[in-house]
Parts: C-alpha cells; structure tokens; sequence
C-alpha cells in the first residue's frame, strides 16, 4: 500500500472518531500483524457516542453523514475505496450508548 494512501485512511478514520466524541474521551490506535504474518490489522477505536443500528449499513456509502452541516460523508467511503483497492478489508463495530474497550 502507498504511504500516501496509508496516510490518508488514517487521518480519515482519526478525524471520523474524533469528531464522535464530541470534545471529550480518547482515541486508540493499535496494530499488529495477523497470525502468519500476511496481512496488517489496524484499529482505530474511540470512546464516542456509536453508531445507530440503522446507519451501520451505509457508513461507507458516498456522500452518506450523520454529521448535517459538519460532514461531507466521503472521509469512510474514501476509506473502504483505498483499502478494498489494497486487497484489505473493513470493519465496524459500534453500538449506540456501548462504550467501546480497545483490544
């Protein structure tokens, strides 16, 4: 994967969790590599507000926000683009009012 595309999944995925948390919690970041050595997992989980069952599905859909004004609902979907386009893969898990415990 190129730096510059690395770089960019990254700062999408921090800008998206911290603006989740809405001035207040913490940000993690971990990585590791899987098992047999192939592959690199990377996980960016914050302490935020989660994500409504019902938005999940659509998160990394194109102009897709929840933010109103705030967002443009491209920093996720440019995300999946990069990362399915590197043979990797994303996930998501979230839950409204569930605070999430990195690793």
């Amino acid at each position: 994967m190129d730096s510059n595309q690395i770089q960019q999944v990254l700062l999408n995925l921090i800008l998206n969790a911290r603006d989740a948390l809405n001035g207040e919690g913490e940000i993690s970041i971990h990585s590791d590599e899987t098992a047999d050595g192939s592959l690199l997992e990377v996980e960016v989980a914050d302490r935020g507000c989660g994500i409504a069952a019902e938005d999940l599905p659509r998160i990394f859909d194109p102009f897709f926000s929840t933010k109103g004004d705030q967002g443009n609902g491209l920093g996720l979907a440019a995300v999946q683009t990069i990362v399915t386009a590197n043979q990797g893969k994303t996930t998501v898990e979230s839950r409204v009012g569930v605070i999430a415990t990195p690793w």
